[in-house]
């Protein structure tokens, strides 16, 4: 089938561009998505970093002396950094310095001693030399600083003597100066002050002070601290130590009065919820900078794809309203609570834009809310974790809430996913999980789903008519064949009924291979004339049996009783309370576009006929579900009353490429599309050609499944009667019946003749 190919760009020829009004009221820009965005970044900072005063909590810093006792007011549990930071500053304390010997240091000292000591030798073993000079050669020597006593000693010792002091000496410089540990100038001085005792016994008092005078010179640090070795040695340690879990009881005593608050007790003050942190201006900063992350994903996410929703002020202050509430309830739950977070209906929100909005949008906003509760309680994963993976599996199985069972299965599986993300996170963090705990989890989560559920159930039609939202409960009521006003066209309007329903079924249709709202469309599609029945007879569709009545009306007149089935549909739609996105298809769906019929027959008699004065009021469609609704209610009534005047023609499957017949239902539906993307009306919904595409095909299978060629039945053929056999009764046999082509029986000779049903007939052949 030949697809539609759009005009070349700019208006065709003769459309006036001012012609098309402006959106309707209401709807935002750009710049109320900004306002919007900068607003909700500048409340939610607000709320997350600003520090709130509550009553019942007190502002106690470290060092002061508590001024009354502090009690839990609850169980709670938690990771103490502040005892966790002490244990692993203990460990990095207990882990001494590394050192590393002086080799060289060791070898020149031993070289020095070994060559003073056989100076010595030379010295004594000398007679020719007169004390006095053997005397002042001693004392010359280097590094030895020997008194007189000492020298005396060294010169008068006996051979056996010398030879003795001479090995320990160099035998106590090499334990001190190899397998000594000589780190600092405290422990140098102590080794150099305790030398003496060092040396054998066996040597004289005077022989043992000479000898260590001749090594307390040459010691010296023989250690050099490693710094990267003992640094990381203490860092191994420090990761070593397990954080610290503290267990508060209920009423357990956090501090008396006349004690001295120090960190570990403030922590757990904040911890039970006693506390009013304190903020500074670099927390407050990080936190607003990650808010304004989120927002700013939140913005570009709207703006490139939901732009049905941002467009629509309404809308995005429902949005506000179920970000804002929870954050702030979470502000003043989540900080110093173990339990009562767990039961916060955090997921709510996230159900009820996946029912009034969006369900793509509502894990963004669930996902948004993970990361506020995240800064609440420093960072911590499992409380986020516990929000997402509830909220996102509520959010699936809530998408589609048709039945009020919905509700009820969303909180069930949102009480199932809360509680296996919770018990998993703890068994990953290596938390102690008993009996008591998971009870507490599982009575946890499912008071949350049901709260959700609850909360999603009680708000979601409330919220819709407030924020002119149409939900799917909605639709299904107004889509029954009992509402009053579809009651009363079928009863004072029966064609345009009937057309209603013949435009319901292809715009569904449609809007299911678009990726539109198909209940929508149906629902619209069955209003979108309601105004009819305040004129119906001005309407051929309900003209059934009587003259036209525009024939005896000026072709202003006749144009304004047809426009005026828009703006009266609307009114009784208000009057009606129908939901908001239903009502604005109504005088969508015939958009701007002019009634040629009327403007052609006006200007056979008045040349200077103003083209206005037969246009249609709009807006044009908004929305994909308004065009598709233009699209289906002027593709059927143009195929009806070609069809119903003989001139359809019959378009057989042929190639892609093929043009149709001007006639056919492929020609027809492709040149009504084509019209109304010339005549600029598409111009304002995000309708692609794409979706124009599929639009026409769908078109064509429905209107030709129900406009499909009939068959001729055959004339009746006269049968005489059978004669009577010979002995004067009938014959008993079975005759087969005779059947058309299209499967139906043909009635026998002397049976009842069924009426057969012709084109323009409801039933279907």
């Amino acid at each position: 089938m030949p697809r539609l190919v759009p005009a070349p760009g700019g208006p065709p020829p003769g459309k006036d561009p001012a012609a098309s009004p402006s959106r309707t009221s209401g709807q935002g820009t750009t710049g109320t998505l900004g306002l919007f965005t900068l607003a909700l970044i500048l409340a939610i900072s607000a709320i997350l970093a600003l520090p709130l005063a509550f009553p019942g909590r007190f502002q106690l810093s470290p060092g002061q002396v508590a001024t009354q006792d502090y009690y839990a007011p609850q169980y709670f549990r938690y990771e103490s950094e502040v005892l966790t930071a002490q244990d692993r500053e203990s460990a990095r304390a207990a882990i001494g310095p590394v050192y590393d010997n002086n080799p060289s240091l060791v070898a020149s000292g031993s070289q020095q001693l070994a060559a003073i000591l056989t100076a010595i030798a030379s010295m004594r073993g000398d007679d020719t030399q007169p004390d006095p000079s053997r005397v002042q050669r001693l004392r010359q020597l280097p590094s030895a600083g020997l008194t007189d006593g000492e020298i005396s000693a060294l010169l008068g010792a006996t051979p056996d003597h010398f030879t003795r002091l001479r090995a320990d000496a160099l035998r106590v410089y090499d334990n001190l100066m190899i397998s000594g540990k000589i780190a600092d100038t405290n422990t140098l001085e102590l080794q150099r002050n305790d030398l003496p005792n060092m040396l054998t016994p066996e040597l004289t008092a005077a022989e043992r002070q000479a000898a260590a005078a001749l090594i307390r010179p040459l010691l010296g640090i023989n250690l050099v601290l490693n710094q990267d070795a003992t640094e990381a040695r203490r860092k191994a340690a420090a990761d070593a130590v397990q954080p610290r879990i503290v267990e508060v009881q209920k009423d357990e005593s956090i501090l008396r009065v006349g004690q001295i608050a120090d960190a570990a007790a403030i922590e757990k003050l904040e911890k039970a919820g006693l506390r009013n942190p304190t903020v500074t201006a670099t927390n407050a900063g990080a936190v607003a900078g990650c808010v304004m992350i989120m927002c700013l994903l939140l913005h570009f996410y709207l703006l490139r794809l939901q732009p049905g929703i941002w467009r629509f002020r309404r809308r995005l202050l429902l949005l506000a309203l179920v970000l804002l509430a929870p954050t702030l309830i979470m502000r003043v739950v989540v900080p110093g609570h173990a339990v009562w977070p767990y039961l916060l209906p955090v997921a709510a929100s996230s159900m009820l834009v996946a029912v009034l909005l969006d369900a793509n949008l509502a894990i963004i906003i669930t996902f948004m809310l993970g990361v506020f509760s995240a800064l609440l309680t420093q960072g911590s994963f499992e409380l986020p974790f516990y929000y997402f993976v509830g909220g996102t599996a509520a959010v699936f199985a809530i998408w589609r809430a048709e039945r009020v069972s919905t509700f009820v299965l969303s909180g069930v599986y949102l009480t199932v996913a809360s509680l296996a993300a919770a018990l998993l996170l703890r068994v990953v963090e290596n938390q102690h999980l008993d009996w008591n705990a998971v009870g507490l989890l599982a009575l946890a989560a499912g008071i949350n789903g049901a709260l959700s559920a609850s909360l999603t159930f009680a708000t979601f039609s409330l919220l819709g008519s407030l924020f002119g939202i149409a939900t799917l409960l909605q639709l299904l009521e107004l889509a029954h064949p009992t509402q009053p006003l579809l009651r009363r066209l079928m009863r004072e309007a029966p064609g345009t009924y009937h057309h209603s329903l013949v435009v319901s079924n292809l715009a569904e249709h449609a809007a299911e291979l678009v990726g539109a709202d198909p209940l929508l469309a149906r629902v619209a599609a069955y209003y979108h004339d309601i105004g009819k029945v305040l004129n119906p007879y001005a309407f051929i569709e309900n003209q059934s049996g009587m003259g036209n009545i525009h024939d005896n009306l000026d072709p202003v007149t006749s144009a304004r009783l047809i426009r005026d089935h828009i703006i009266e549909g609307q009114a009784l739609a208000e009057r009606s309370h129908l939901p908001r996105r239903v009502i604005d298809c109504i005088p969508q769906h015939h958009g701007t576009t002019v009634m040629k019929y009327f403007y052609h027959q006006a200007l056979q008699g008045d040349a200077a006929a103003r083209i206005e004065d037969f246009r249609c009021p709009g807006p044009k469609p908004q929305t994909k579900e308004a065009a598709i609704l233009m699209l289906a209610d002027s593709t059927e009534a143009t195929v009806r009353s070609i069809a119903q005047a003989g001139k359809l023609e019959n378009q057989g499957a042929g190639a892609a490429d093929v043009e149709p017949a001007p006639n056919s239902i492929p020609g027809i539906v492709r040149r009504t599309i084509k019209d109304r993307l010339e005549d600029g009306q598409l111009d304002e919904c995000d309708l692609t050609v794409r979706d124009l595409a599929r639009i026409q095909d769908a078109f064509c299978a429905m209107l030709s499944g129900i406009y499909h060629p009939r068959i001729s039945y055959p004339d009746k053929p006269a049968v005489p009667a059978p004669a009577s056999p010979p002995n004067g009764h009938a014959e008993s046999r079975t005759v087969a019946p005779i059947v058309t082509s299209n499967g139906a029986p043909m009635p026998l000779a002397g049976a009842p003749a069924r009426e057969t049903p012709h084109a323009n007939s409801t039933e279907s052949v």
